[in-house]
């Protein structure tokens, strides 16, 4: 199944703004996607699929490091 440009574009654009980390991370999952399939192959579905996750993942992280920033910050300020 062929991807094509269009919709790599497309991933392009979405993952704008994500550290060179984050896209290894990216890649690698779309790999454990496509082995976990018969015969290995990464659909359109499962490409764009493992992208949201990925979003996904990382804004729950970024919630999570948020939170606790905020924890940390009431537990060290004097009242």
């Amino acid at each position: 199944v062929d991807i094509g440009d269009e919709k790599i574009e497309r991933v392009v654009k979405e993952t704008e703004g994500f550290s060179g980390r984050a896209i290894s991370k990216l890649a690698i999952a779309w790999q454990a996607a496509a082995y976990g399939t018969d015969g290995a192959i990464l659909d359109k579905d499962t490409f764009f699929l493992t992208v949201q996750n990925h979003k996904k993942s990382m804004s729950q992280k970024d919630g999570w490091m948020q939170h606790a920033m905020e924890r940390a910050d009431m537990l060290t300020t004097d009242r």
